[in-house]
């Protein structure tokens, strides 16, 4: 992976080149002029606030809002599944005395609210006109806690812009965790009956989780995978398309149809690990895994599929 990141700052460094020299030539042949009438006709007061690339900024600032908050509180309802569903934010499952959630967020035109709706925990954002993801200096965050060992048929969390990051021991009929460009970050025994990892544009590390099904995938970044159990108890599948296998620490060799794969196993318990552009690693039973002995939740399962 460092050969395939040496190469991708080159090419950063090339296009930061050209489109520096783009921009000058742009400003010498009067592009400056061009710009300033354009946003005068086209966005109103938007040119006012242009100037160049000072300017750019100030308006991209200009969508900061007022620092907002809200707190739940303990939350007293009965919660049997939790679906977090915002467009801008990162989002954090956490271990806590009881069920709640606190959010914040400094993007105006944008806010978040929950609800207990059927025993379901729902967290939701509501984007108005103005609003632009990715802005400088935006703070969007959703922080949910759980009780220990608790029972959740479903956890779904989802974020277009931002990380997901779970530390909080449970046990989770379907666990999926998705975002279209940040990094997931599992570090806590859970078991699920499946779960689906999936980032478009991040890094994925997943320690502790126990599943039927497990699949973990990036379209560009690493996947690194820590498993609580022996390998002889897994079915897997690693993969990746311009990256390395490690399996255990060791480089791992597997050329199957153009791309680097590798399959094993015996066990019912099956993992699938893949990355389109980055490193693939997957680690059994390591001794430092010992704390994530998913057998003290055997007796939860029945909790989940009721």
């Amino acid at each position: 992976m460092k050969r395939f990141m040496k190469w991708c700052l080159i090419l950063t460094g090339l296009l930061l080149a050209v489109g520096i020299g783009l921009h000058t030539a742009g400003a010498a042949m009067g592009g400056r002029y061009e710009s300033d009438a354009y946003f005068a006709r086209r966005w109103g007061d938007f040119a006012d606030r242009w100037d160049g690339i000072s300017g750019h900024w100030r308006y991209l600032g200009g969508l900061l809002g007022t620092p907002q908050s809200k707190d739940s509180g303990a939350i007293d309802e009965t919660i049997n599944a939790i679906e977090v569903d915002v467009d801008c934010g990162d989002v954090r499952l956490s271990q806590g005395e009881n069920f709640a959630v606190y959010m914040e967020w400094n993007l105006r035109g944008f806010t978040m609210d929950y609800k207990v709706e059927d025993g379901v925990l729902k967290v939701e954002s509501e984007s108005k006109s103005g609003f632009l993801n990715g802005v400088s200096g935006w703070k969007n965050e959703v922080t949910i806690t759980v009780p220990s060992l608790a029972g959740l048929k479903k956890v779904d969390l989802n974020t277009n812009l931002g990380d997901i990051d779970v530390t909080a021991s449970c046990v989770v009929g379907d666990l999926q965790l998705t975002t279209n460009l940040g990094d997931i970050d599992v570090d806590a025994p859970i078991t699920a009956t499946g779960a689906d990892l999936n980032t478009d544009l991040g890094d994925v590390e997943c320690k502790g989780v126990l599943a039927g099904e497990l699949n973990v995938k990036t379209n560009l970044g690493d996947a690194d995978v820590d498993l609580p159990w022996e390998k002889d108890r897994y079915l897997w599948e690693l993969e990746t398309s311009l990256g390395e296998l490690k399996m255990d620490g060791e480089k791992q060799s597997g050329d199957v149809g153009g791309a680097h794969k590798l399959r094993g196993g015996t066990g019912s318990n099956r993992v699938t690990v893949r990355s389109d552009l980055g490193d693939v690693g997957v680690s059994f039973a390591r001794e430092d895994m010992s704390r994530y002995n998913n057998h003290a939740f055997d007796h939860l399962y029945e909790r989940v599929d009721n």
